[in-house]
């Protein structure tokens, strides 16, 4: 069994709204959901438009609750980095930050994804983020989150001291990664691994 968990966010609050991301879920959902031979491909769920980060985190332990074949987490939209790490950045995460002067939690930290996604019994488990400071989740630090457990990958659309770009309605990471997996990363026999899909990027 296959299953992907894809995140898309638009609708945040007044000057923070993005455009593209809710399109990024939709053209990754197009070929993740189905082979080319029109053959069931993943299990797929979407949020799109989710607004709260507690509502994320309890899907995010779903995914990678039992022993899939792969496991594949899937993020675009708003990313925060400050002293405590990089964080993914929901619409209410912003609205309370708004509302209290002293708040320093801004989302879910990428540390507690990649501890879930760690612990995960998944055969495979694939981590990819179109998010400013998004390399923050490969990111090594001395706790036990920060290695790669085995079969982990991780693709993302920048480092940890860089934005993530939207242009022409898409993230340019996604819209790589789309065409990457509709075979433009494909090997001479037709298989597309995270390398090869990296490697395209």
């Amino acid at each position: 069994m296959r299953r992907a968990l894809l995140i898309g966010i638009n609708d945040y609050p007044q000057g923070h709204q993005l455009r593209g991301c809710v399109d990024d879920v939709n053209s990754l959902l197009s070929v993740l959901e189905r082979h080319g031979n029109n053959d069931k491909n993943f299990d797929v769920i979407c949020l799109k438009d989710v607004q709260t980060s507690d509502v994320a985190r309890e899907k995010i332990h779903q995914l990678f609750h039992d022993d899939a074949e792969i496991a594949l987490f899937y993020f675009s939209g708003h990313g925060y980095i400050d002293t405590d790490g990089g964080q993914l950045v929901f619409p209410n995460d912003i609205l309370q930050c708004q509302q209290d002067s002293t708040c320093n939690m801004y989302g879910i930290p990428m540390s507690e994804i990649m501890q879930i996604a760690n612990k995960s019994r998944a055969k495979n488990k694939v981590i990819i983020l179109d998010c400013c400071h998004s390399g923050d989740m490969g990111k090594f630090q001395q706790d036990e989150t920060s290695h790669l457990a085995h079969g982990m990958s991780i693709l993302t659309a920048c480092r940890e001291d860089e934005t993530a770009l939207e242009l022409g309605g898409h993230g340019i990471f996604t819209e790589l990664l789309v065409s990457a997996l509709k075979g433009e990363a494909a090997d001479f026999c037709g298989n597309i691994t995270v390398g090869g899909v990296y490697a395209y990027i």
